[in-house]
């Protein structure tokens, strides 16, 4: 198991990283290239991927 696919590892990221103003909602996508992150944006109310 790599780092990547620790939930251990994702639910840090997600509770620690915060990239401008966007929060981390939940990782649904993770492959060899990396992370997709699904970020909300309160700025415009919407929903974003990271």
């Amino acid at each position: 198991m790599t780092p990547f696919q620790s939930h251990a590892w994702i639910a840090y990221v997600a509770e620690h990283e915060r990239p401008g103003t966007h929060d981390i909602v939940d990782v649904p996508g993770r492959g060899a290239m990396g992370l997709v992150f699904k970020g909300f944006c309160p700025g415009f109310d919407r929903t974003v991927a990271i």
